[in-house]
C-alpha cells in the first residue's frame, strides 16, 4: 500500500502526528478487509464495526476521512499536516 503525506513541516511533532494518523489509517484498513472477507458486498455494510468506528465509502475524487472511520484496503491516502485531516480516494486506474 503507497502512502502520500502532503508535508507542510517538518517538526518532531509533525512527524509524531503523521505517524500516528498513518498507523490508525492502517489499523483501520486492515480491520475492513478482515470483516469484508468472504462476504458481498451488502453483507459488508451491514457487518458490526466496533462501538466508534463507521464506513468509510471512498469514490476517485479525494475525500476527508473522518475520524473513527474503517476504510477499504488499497485507498490512496494523504494527510494535511497543517490541518490534520486525512484524505482517501480510490487510485487513479493505470
Amino acid at each position: 500500500m503507497a502512502w502520500s503525506i502532503a508535508a507542510v513541516g517538518r517538526s518532531s511533532e509533525a512527524r509524531v502526528v503523521a505517524t500516528s494518523l498513518a498507523v490508525a489509517l492502517a489499523g483501520a484498513s486492515l480491520l475492513w478487509y478482515l470483516l469484508r472477507e468472504g462476504e458481498e458486498e451488502e453483507e459488508i455494510a451491514q457487518a458490526p464495526l466496533p462501538r466508534g468506528l463507521s464506513h468509510f465509502r471512498p469514490t476517485s475524487e479525494w475525500q476527508e476521512v473522518p475520524p473513527g472511520c474503517a476504510c477499504p484496503p488499497g485507498l490512496e491516502y494523504r494527510m494535511d499536516l497543517s490541518t490534520e485531516r486525512s484524505f482517501a480516494r480510490w487510485p487513479p486506474p493505470g
